[in-house]
């Protein structure tokens, strides 16, 4: 595993973390956490199909 991939990994998962854990809070609409969720998704299949081709 080249060290690329281990920093794009450890920068996922911080940032999946981070968002989660602002998601769970109340405040936020339903729709937001919606949106939320769905640019996070198509963010990391982007990330996938660069490293893939890239």
């Amino acid at each position: 595993m080249e060290a690329i991939h281990v920093v794009v990994i450890i920068v996922i998962a911080a940032f999946s973390w981070k968002l989660f854990s602002i998601l769970r809070q109340d405040e936020i609409s339903k729709g937001g956490k919606r949106m939320a969720i769905s640019l996070y998704v198509f963010t990391l299949i982007s990330l996938a199909v660069a490293l893939y081709f890239g």
